[in-house]
């Protein structure tokens, strides 16, 4: 009996200490991490709110002030990922910008990683990945699609919260993008990795011609109303269904073509893993001339909007070409070439 109750209350010893070794251990590995991140995150950049975050109110006022003739695109950009931040993502968060050259797409990726990371784009957890420079040959397929998943599952493991631009995506070789998809999803995990805290960013020229009819038909059918009645809602249709199909007649046979530029044929667009569709809109005269201003200031010339004369900046503007050619409504290439336009009438 006396044997059985020694046995009982050392194994009762033993149970407390392994719990207190347990709990200290915890304890330690809290307090190391915490002064770890305290010390060395202090002046080096590391995946913590003190390295990455982001100020919603500021990134909405920021888009609506420098990002000329874009309505939607603000609202669309904060709501979604104010939404992803706040709540328990499900998925990663997903953005495909469409429009012509010029209207502001790389810029306002610049202005939303400006916010969201200390470092902008210098950041290490920024990723910027150009289809022309790393993705251009179409022999290579197989040889990309396992580049590209190494890179992200290994810079995914070092920070979920990484942020990967695919710029000039719809150059991309049909078929690379595919193998996203599972990391896009609604999985919880992929390979021990949560990539549901991480964001990309396809950036392309898709659909552009679409965007502009339908911004042009808005013109001359609404004259009372301002671009600004054209809705997230018509436009985002009309991305879709310039991603999925295009209709072309040959021979009177109907021939449905499937394309998207990067994305054609991609599991991303048929699993609707795209989080929001945000189309840019051709910029006016009016726009230009508003970049025109900020670029004249930026470069030195003028220190307030006040200061510029209307003269010069229609000058400027003038050096610019408009389309249609029978009302000049809006700028080939929109503010891309600004600069180049200023040096050439100022020096």
């Amino acid at each position: 009996m006396y044997l059985f109750k020694g046995i009982l209350v050392f194994f009762f010893f033993l149970t407390v200490v392994s719990a207190d070794i347990f709990t200290f251990g915890a304890v330690l590995a809290a307090f190391c991490s915490a002064a770890y991140e305290k010390l060395f995150c202090r002046d080096s950049e590391c995946c913590t709110d003190r390295w990455i975050s982001t100020n919603f109110k500021g990134l909405k006022q920021t888009l609506n002030d420098k990002l000329y003739g874009q309505h939607l695109v603000a609202d669309i950009i904060v709501n979604q990922l104010k939404g992803h931040i706040t709540n328990q993502p499900q998925s990663a968060l997903v953005f495909s910008f469409h429009g012509s050259t010029g209207t502001g797409k790389t810029y306002s990726t610049k202005l939303l990683v400006d916010n969201m990371y200390k470092k902008g784009m210098q950041s290490k957890y920024v990723h910027l990945i150009s289809a022309t420079k790393d993705y251009n040959n179409d022999s290579e397929i197989a040889y990309y699609k396992d580049k590209l998943k190494k890179f992200i599952e290994a810079r995914v493991k070092e920070c979920r919260r990484s942020l990967f631009i695919f710029e000039e995506k719809d150059k991309m070789p049909a078929g690379i993008l595919d193998i996203l998809r599972h990391y896009l999803d609604n999985y919880e995990k992929v390979g021990e990795v949560d990539y549901r805290q991480t964001t990309f960013i396809f950036i392309s020229n898709t659909a552009e011609n679409d965007i502009f009819t339908k911004t042009l038909e808005h013109w001359k059918n609404n004259l009372a109303n301002p671009r600004e009645s054209i809705t997230f809602k018509e436009m985002e249709q009309i991305i879709k269904l310039s991603m999925f199909l295009t209709a072309a007649v040959k021979h009177n046979i109907v021939t449905i073509l499937f394309f998207a530029g990067g994305l054609w044929h991609s599991d991303l667009i048929k699993h609707d893993l795209i989080t929001a569709y945000v189309p840019f809109l051709p910029l006016e005269r009016q726009h230009v001339r508003q970049c025109i201003k900020q670029g004249l200031i930026r470069k030195g010339f003028y220190k307030s909007i006040d200061e510029i004369k209307h003269g010069l900046v229609e000058e400027i503007a003038s050096e610019f070409v408009y389309i249609p050619e029978d009302i000049q409504l809006f700028v080939v290439n929109g503010c891309k070439r600004v600069d180049q336009k200023i040096d050439l009438i100022m020096y």
